[in-house]
């Protein structure tokens, strides 16, 4: 997926196995801050 919503759309159950990849100068930070994201279940309080 090329965006946030692309990824939420993969509708991928809790335990599947995703590789994530970015590219460009700033690419660890948005790496951190996509981990970030997918451990706090993107905010859904799930």
């Amino acid at each position: 997926a090329r965006s946030i919503m692309g990824v939420m759309m993969l509708a991928a159950g809790t335990g599947t196995p995703l590789g994530v990849r970015a590219e460009g100068i700033d690419e660890a930070a948005v790496l951190d801050a996509v981990i970030d994201l997918v451990e706090r279940k993107f905010d859904e309080g799930a």
